[in-house]
């Protein structure tokens, strides 16, 4: 009989879909099989997202819910959770379910991170705290106003809530819920106080770095259930930079590489900019400049041709409004070799969630070169001011000098990442090398800088590989996308991959 037991269990927790898994639950509690009840919980977290969706959740015994939600791998979305168990507590309360309000006719601010991310200064942040209570009571009495029937009474909120304590209602995780839906679809219910409320929606105006920060707000976690998120690594290569013209040039900067580990949201959608490598074609006058490198590498110039540096490689994200959550620089260009030449241009660059621009080199109009700015490397020295050295390497390297000129190579561009990512590896280039590492088990190159002597060589562009930490599946590799038909050079197209859950 023991051997059939455990086969028993083993049939529940591999073979069963999570919906019925929590049928079986039910029936396991109310046979007094704690084996078999365990066995089904471990169904039932296979899927989450099924499990609280299954016609049996509002059959559950008040201890098999509470085992489903106490869960920290009970990764199904919060929201659902929530109202799945709000249902649950009405049909034992004997109150009926309450409609919510109509949407907010202005949402701008609630339902993600478009304005709290883009302003992510400490100083800013803390003088909208006020401000961020003030709007969250608005929200507040807005949605009373809008609702199509009436909410539920204080004592019928009360009531629902007293079925849910003392095991359920304290393992829901309220701030995990978009204060937009916190107004028009949980307030109707009444369970939560108005200083709850309040707490709750002014939690979701803080900035991303205080709410990630926290663990609990009015009393209830605020941690994400492990799972929830979809944890990346986003691995990156700048472009490189170009050489200079002559058989003597400098050579240009390999593109930097950086990885980061990313949680992910839930159909979060992540913009890949991939850097283009540098160019060395400018004509039509010694104040002309190259084409740029999309999409901003520092600009090469006319006199005997110097190489342009290398775009940065970036990604932006949705749930940080837009800003760069990640970044590895260009390298910078290389000179020509001959006296009189330009400086080498800035390789492109990244830094605190903005994209690089400058790093034009130095030509006619400014001899000195222009500097970086966001992370963009400085622009080379034209031979009056320069003296003959190489760029300097940040994360992408810098170009070299060409014999025979004093003119200076471009400087490297930087790498940078949000304080939310996880650095897991960072490689500065140091010369023209492409850097070669193995990742999801292929070698991967990419971003490598124009040769030394090799007259007007192009860098070569960077490269963006998403991964999957946990499967090792490489879910989408990025190389340059050249523009439509028609765009002209120095262009290149903003490529998207939506994290699924």
């Amino acid at each position: 009989m023991a051997d059939l037991e455990a086969d028993l269990r083993r049939c529940v927790e591999e073979d069963l879909s999570p919906s019925d898994a929590v049928g079986v639950m039910q029936a396991a509690a109310e046979d007094g099989d704690a084996a078999l009840e365990a066995a089904a919980l471990e169904a039932a977290l296979a899927d989450p997202a099924a499990a609280i969706a299954s016609p049996s959740v509002p059959h559950l015994a008040a201890a098999s819910l509470a085992s489903l939600v106490s869960r920290d791998d009970f990764s199904a979305p919060e929201l659902d959770i929530i109202q799945a168990c709000l249902r649950w507590g009405a049909a034992r309360a004997g109150v009926p379910e309450p409609s919510p309000a109509q949407p907010p006719q202005v949402t701008e601010g609630l339902e993600d991170d478009a304005d709290d991310d883009a302003k992510p200064d400490d100083d800013a942040a803390a003088s909208a705290s006020g401000a961020a209570a003030a709007a969250a009571s608005a929200a507040l009495a807005a949605s009373a106003v809008r609702a199509r029937v009436p909410a539920l009474t204080p004592e019928q909120g009360a009531a629902v809530r007293a079925a849910l304590n003392p095991d359920i209602f304290p393992a829901l995780r309220f701030p995990l819920v978009a204060a937009v839906d916190t107004a028009r679809l949980l307030k109707p219910w009444a369970v939560l106080t108005p200083a709850e409320l309040v707490g709750l929606i002014s939690f979701q105006f803080q900035p991303r770095s205080a709410r990630t920060a926290a663990t609990a707000v009015a009393g209830f976690s605020c941690l994400k259930r492990a799972g929830a998120c979809r944890s990346v690594l986003i691995h990156l290569w700048g472009g490189g930079g170009a050489s200079g013209q002559d058989a003597s040039c400098g050579g240009g900067g390999a593109g930097g590489y950086l990885c980061v580990r990313h949680d992910a949201e839930p159909d979060e959608v992540l913009s890949v900019y991939v850097g283009d490598g540098g160019y060395a074609d400018a004509a039509g006058g010694t104040s002309s400049f190259s084409t740029l490198a999309w999409p901003n590498g520092g600009r090469g110039g006319y006199s005997w041709n110097s190489g342009g540096g290398g775009g940065a490689t970036f990604v932006k994200s949705s749930c940080h409004g837009g800003m760069v959550i990640a970044g590895a620089g260009g390298g910078g260009g290389g000179t020509a070799a001959r006296s009189w030449a330009c400086g080498g241009g800035g390789g492109g660059g990244t830094m605190a969630g903005k994209e690089g621009s400058g790093g034009d080199c130095g030509n006619q109009p400014v001899p000195g070169g222009c500097a970086g700015a966001h992370g963009s490397g400085d622009g080379g020295k034209a031979e009056p001011g320069g003296s003959g050295a190489k760029g300097k390497a940040a994360n992408g390297a810098g170009g070299t000098s060409g014999a025979s000129t004093k003119a200076n190579g471009g400087n490297g561009g930087d790498a940078s990442f949000l304080p939310e990512l996880t650095l897991v590896r960072r490689v500065n280039a140091r010369d023209e090398k492409a850097i070669g590492l193995v990742v999801a088990g292929k070698k991967r190159t990419a971003g490598g800088g124009g040769r030394p002597g090799a007259v007007k060589d192009r860098g070569k562009p960077g490269m963006c590989i998403i991964e999957d930490e946990r499967t090792g599946e490489t879910l989408k590799v990025f190389s340059f996308a050249a523009p439509k038909a028609g765009k002209g050079k120095g262009k290149g197209s903003v490529q998207e991959l939506r994290i699924g859950e």
